[in-house]
């Protein structure tokens, strides 16, 4: 077994995560007037909240409004930009409002993975190059 520290990324946060790509997953969104988005995606119900559902109606999807820092982080999650790249983006507008930036930007991704909103891949994703090929 390894002994020894572990790498520190930025803000403290550790490389291992610090290197993750969070991809956001193609939801409907809403934006509102003071320019945060809304994320709205399908309910998973159980069994019984799915019987439940069946017999008395009621609201199939889940509306979730985001304040002005999650529709960053949200808008953040591109496929280009790491979690160290997020909190160091974050940091840069927010400062002190966001601190702890690492933990209150992973515990955010890590919600929102949770959620089935965002993946969290283990490099970047390759820019399509659709202009080249349009040329």
């Amino acid at each position: 077994m390894r002994k020894g520290k572990k790498k520190e990324g930025p803000y403290g946060l550790p490389m291992v995560l610090a290197r993750k790509v969070p991809v956001r997953v193609p939801v409907k969104t809403e934006v509102q007037d003071d320019e945060t988005v809304v994320l709205i995606y399908p309910k998973v119900f159980t069994r019984l909240e799915g019987w439940i559902f069946r017999r008395v109606g009621g609201v199939s999807d889940i509306r979730r409004p985001l304040d002005e820092m999650g529709t960053d982080i949200w808008n953040l999650c591109d496929g280009e930009h790491n979690v160290g790249e997020i909190c160091k983006i974050m940091h840069e507008k927010y400062g002190e409002d966001l601190e702890p930036v690492a933990p209150r930007c992973w515990t955010f991704v890590k919600m929102l993975s949770d959620r089935n909103l965002v993946l969290i891949l283990h490099k970047k994703v390759p820019l399509e190059k659709k202009e080249e090929n349009d040329e």
